[in-house]
Formats: C-alpha cells, sequence, structure tokens
C-alpha cells in the first residue's frame, strides 16, 4: 500500500509541473480579467492618500459626437496641479508603430500581425474635445491624457511617452509618474475650480446614462411590440 505523504507529494509535484505547463495562459487570464481592476486600485490609493478626486465610469457628449455612440472615460483624477484623463488598454504581444498614426500593429505571440486603433491618438483628441466641452484653455496645460496598458504588453521605448500632455505607460509605472508630476513647478489648481470641473463631469455624465437608459428602454419596448 502506498503511504499517504508518499501520494501527497506525486499530487504537488504533478500540480507544480501543471502550473508552470500552462504558466503563461494563468498569467494572461488574471491579467486580462484584473487589469482594469489593478489600475482603478493604483488611481483609488493615490487618491485617498494624497485627498485627491477620482471619477470614474464617466460618459458624455463631446463636440462631434454622434448621438448613439458618446465618449467613455474609465477615469479622472483631478490632483493638486493635473486632471489625468486616463483610458485602460489591454492587449497580448508586442506593440509597434507611430503614434502620429492612426492604426498601430499588434503583433502576437504567435506572430501575427494585426492593426489595432492607435489609443494614444484617440484618447489626446478626447482630451482635447473636453477641454473645449469644459472651456478649458489647452495652453493652460491643465488636462493629461494618460494611456496605460499591461504590464506584460511589450512596448518599444519609441511608442512608450511620457510628455507634458500624454502618457503611454504600463501600469506599474503609474503611481510614480503622476508623484513626479505634481512636482512641476506649476500653479496648483485652486480648489473651487476643481469641484467646479468635478460637478460638470458627474452632472453631464448621469444625464448621458439616463439618456442612454431611457433609450435602450425605448428600443426593448419597440422589439417587444
Amino acid at each position: 500500500m502506498i503511504p499517504a505523504l508518499v501520494i501527497t507529494a506525486f499530487v504537488l509535484i504533478f500540480l507544480f509541473l501543471l502550473v508552470g505547463f500552462f504558466y503563461g495562459e494563468i498569467r494572461d487570464f488574471f491579467e486580462k480579467h484584473y487589469y482594469k481592476r489593478k489600475v482603478y486600485k493604483v488611481l483609488h490609493y493615490y487618491a485617498e492618500e494624497n485627498d485627491q478626486l477620482l471619477i470614474n465610469n464617466v460618459v458624455i457628449y463631446l463636440p462631434g459626437d454622434d448621438e448613439n455612440h458618446p465618449t467613455k472615460i474609465d477615469h479622472v483624477l483631478l490632483a493638486d496641479k493635473y486632471v489625468y484623463v486616463i483610458d485602460d488598454y489591454y492587449a497580448k504581444g508586442g506593440l509597434y508603430g507611430n503614434l502620429s498614426d492612426p492604426y498601430l500593429f499588434l503583433k502576437n505571440y504567435k506572430g501575427k500581425i494585426i492593426k489595432v486603433p492607435n489609443a494614444v491618438s484617440q484618447n489626446f483628441h478626447k482630451v482635447m474635445s473636453l477641454e473645449e466641452a469644459l472651456s478649458v484653455n489647452y495652453s493652460d496645460k491643465l488636462l493629461v491624457s494618460v494611456v496605460v496598458f499591461n504590464n506584460s504588453l511589450i512596448v518599444p521605448k519609441g511608442i512608450a511617452r511620457k510628455n507634458q500632455d500624454s502618457w503611454f505607460l504600463p501600469v506599474k509605472d503609474l503611481e510614480k509618474t503622476i508623484k513626479t508630476a505634481e512636482k512641476d513647478d506649476v500653479p496648483p489648481i485652486h480648489h473651487d475650480k476643481s469641484e467646479k470641473l468635478v460637478h460638470m463631469l458627474l452632472d453631464r455624465s448621469n444625464k448621458t446614462k439616463e439618456l442612454i437608459g431611457k433609450s435602450t428602454k425605448s428600443n426593448k419596448n419597440k422589439i417587444e411590440e
């Protein structure tokens, strides 16, 4: 009769080998499903520790938007020096191309290359439209476009960026980059201005979500009829 200890050891060795064999798939699974939450936790922690304002899942109509397609913003962090307009970006493989082009190229682990929309350019133009909607002067350099990608995504140095008004960086660099930016020698945002921006964003977002909800309900009723 085989001792229970030997069986346990055999099972553990088998599990270790199994996990090692499927390590890449397991890592990708957890990163894909918890990536957005990880970005949120970094921002939420920073906002809590530094008494900042964080808004998530903003849905508003910006200049040029179609009636049925409002703009979605994953996070807006109103800090002391800047307002960070943040978009989550998840992909597997390596990202290549020119950030001035409307599309980039994503090469997966099997070597297949596909063309994908340029999230950096999209978010930057989103920020410009948001400035127009909120009557914020671009010359004030108040809003910063931030696209945060998952840590496993391979991004060449020529694409990753941390310019004053546009960032494209992994989530592991997000907090420290915000802390560095907040040390800039620029005038802080007045509290009343931050409060005004927050109320405007929340008010517009709530109204947009309400309109979308009514439209969805109306379309559902028409289908049922």
